[in-house]
C-alpha cells in the first residue's frame, strides 16, 4: 500500500487492525504462511491521545513493513499483540520481518506496546523517529467529494 491517509471517526477505536492469519478459521497453511504487507507514506489521524485508542494493532503473528509514517492523536501509535505459539508477532521483530521507519509521532503517549511474550527493544520495531512525513494527501484527493 502506497499513499494511505486515514481519519479516526469518534465510533473507532483502531486506525488499522491487522492479522496475520484468518484467526477464525486459523493459520491452515503448511507451512505456516502469515501476511506481511509493505506499507509507504502512511497518515492516520486520530482523535487526541486521550481516547485511549489505537493507531496500528497487530497481531496473530502479522509481519509487515511501515515506512514513512505520521500519526497523530492516539494513546498507543503501534500496539503488537500475539504469544509464543501460533501467533508469532514478536518473532517477526526480532527476525526484521516486522518494523517501522522513519515515523513521525505527534499527540501520542506509548510508542510500542509490546504485548507478544517476546522481548525486544522499541528500536528493534522502530527507528528514524521524527523523520516520517505521510501521505501527502493535500493535493491527490482534489475533485473528491467527501461524505
Amino acid at each position: 500500500l502506497t499513499n494511505v491517509y486515514i481519519e479516526h471517526g469518534v465510533s473507532h477505536d483502531k486506525g488499522i487492525e491487522a492479522d496475520g492469519f484468518n484467526t477464525d478459521i486459523g493459520n491452515n497453511s503448511s507451512p505456516l504462511f502469515f501476511s506481511k504487507p509493505t506499507v509507504s507514506n502512511m497518515t492516520i489521524v486520530g482523535r487526541g491521545s486521550a481516547t485511549e485508542n489505537e493507531a496500528v494493532r497487530l497481531r496473530a503473528g502479522t509481519q509487515g513493513i511501515f515506512n514513512n509514517v505520521l500519526i497523530q492523536g492516539f494513546t498507543e501509535a503501534f500496539d503488537l499483540d500475539g504469544n509464543m505459539g501460533d501467533s508469532p508477532t514478536g518473532q517477526g521483530v526480532i527476525d526484521g520481518d516486522l518494523s517501522a521507519s522513519d515515523v513521525t509521532l505527534v499527540d501520542v503517549l506509548i510508542n510500542v506496546k509490546n504485548d507478544t511474550e517476546y522481548t525486544f527493544d522499541e528500536s528493534d520495531f522502530l527507528s528514524g523517529i521524527g523523520n516520517g512525513t505521510g501521505a501527502d494527501y493535500a493535493n491527490w484527493s482534489a475533485g473528491w467529494t467527501r461524505n
